[in-house]
């Protein structure tokens, strides 16, 4: 039964992200999930699977798709674990122009029968890439096309367990939509869906905080989501990893992004030399790294409100930057106020 081989892959999972706390878990999850990929069931049922990233501007507007992936599960069965994906569109990000981004994953059921599904979303907590932000919690969210039967929203947590409601001080490591969960052992289970019908699960990431924007790579950051199909006799057929690759990338790659360091610089001159040096690499819209403009050129050093305070600002590719009061020792200029000589 797909209750058993479930708890099965979420204890391991759970296991394994106790046992180590390196980067290199990401490859033991991926390596330890897929092994547990059923065979393809020739049914006749074909569940379509979405997924695809989404940041809002950071000027305003809408938010937009900057990375998406299409599974090619074929007209008459489900996909086994190895080809499950076409080429996808888009790939960069820019960090300096998006913001609040959003994984979003789908599962449709494209064929002509009712089909019992389960979907699973696993946060990418250990990818080189982007990582779930637990700040933006608020921002998950369920929709189903169908309302009858009802699909059951989940959490997963270290441990294998489902909820069907968050719990407040734990961070989830998936979530999930199907049947109803097992209120004894917290067991997921699955649920009819319709012809025509859509499972929509969306979940808030953000960079990983080793991410080298200085070095930006082009990699995979979900190769964990999952959907359990049924057949007549309730054996299961796993459709396993799902790659969305993305490049994320910043204009302006700053080594302070608030704030020089906390240092009383002798002069203007030296200011302005620091402001420079915290430029660290400059990338054009296409995420290439720009060798040719002088990082000089971009930077703009105005006095502060106070006495030997400044603003520095950084301009490059319709990228502003702003860093605001730091303080130099120069005393070539004096505030003054009225007052009376005797």
């Amino acid at each position: 039964m797909i209750r058993n081989k479930f708890c099965t892959l979420s204890t391991k999972l759970a296991q394994l992200i106790l046992t180590t706390v390196t980067i290199g878990i990401a490859f033991l999850i991926l390596g330890g999930i897929t092994s547990f990929a059923a065979t393809a069931s020739d049914n006749g049922a074909t569940i379509q699977r979405t997924m695809w990233l989404t940041g809002e501007p950071a000027n305003g507007g809408s938010p937009v798709t900057l990375s998406s992936v299409v599974s090619s599960d074929s007209p008459t069965n489900y996909k086994a674990p190895g080809d499950v994906t076409t080429p996808q569109n888009g790939r960069t990000v820019n960090l300096d122009k998006y913001k609040n981004l959003l994984i979003h994953y789908s599962v449709e059921n494209i064929s002509s029968q009712a089909e019992k599904v389960e979907a699973v979303l696993f946060f990418p907590n250990y990818a080189p890439v982007f990582s779930y932000d637990s700040s933006r919690a608020n921002q998950i969210s369920f929709n189903s096309e169908q309302t009858d039967p009802k699909f059951t929203d989940g959490y997963s947590y270290v441990g294998g367990s489902y909820t069907a409601t968050p719990i407040s001080d734990q961070t989830p490591i998936a979530i999930y939509m199907g049947g109803p969960i097992d209120p004894a052992d917290g067991a997921p289970s699955a649920q009819s869906l319709s012809p025509t019908k859509k499972l929509t699960m969306v979940a808030p990431v953000k960079p990983n905080s080793h991410f080298d924007f200085n070095n930006p790579i082009d990699d995979s950051f979900y190769n964990d989501t999952y959907v359990f199909g049924f057949v007549s006799d309730d054996t299961d057929t796993q459709l396993g990893d799902q790659d969305l690759y993305a490049k994320p990338f910043k204009n302006i790659v700053l080594a302070n992004e608030e704030s020089l360091p906390a240092t009383n610089y002798d002069n203007y001159n030296d200011l302005v030399k620091a402001a420079v040096a915290n430029v660290t690499a400059l990338f054009n819209d296409d995420a290439t790294k720009d060798t040719t403009t002088d990082p000089a050129s971009i930077v703009k050093v105005t006095p502060g409100t106070t006495a030997g305070s400044w603003n520095i600002d950084y301009n490059y590719s319709g990228v502003s930057k702003h860093i605001t009061g730091i303080k130099t020792t120069d005393a070539s200029y004096i505030d003054g106020k009225d007052f009376k000589v005797n």
